[in-house]
């Protein structure tokens, strides 16, 4: 989620602290500073299109995406960008 603009997206790419991201099911990309997201609520994600089949969290790593369990997506860590 970016606070800023209020918008929920997928991480494309980060470049240092800019990051790129791009509403679910694809359009334009924005960019946004990674001080600036976090994680989507479930209404906001589910306003925005995505829906879980699972009460696992997708998140996506500057790597690709990865699983994790709701415990490890609360972890304060999550956006650590050291």
């Amino acid at each position: 989620m970016d606070t800023r603009r209020e918008k929920v997206g997928q991480v494309m790419d980060r470049n240092g602290q800019n990051v790129w991201l791009r509403p679910p099911g694809g359009g334009r990309e924005w960019e946004a500073r990674a001080e600036a997201l976090r994680l989507a609520t479930p209404e906001e994600r589910h306003r925005s299109g995505v829906h879980p089949l699972t009460k696992r969290r997708f998140r996506v790593s500057w790597v690709g995406p990865s699983v994790v369990t709701e415990e490890e997506a609360a972890a304060p860590d999550l956006w650590d960008n050291s």
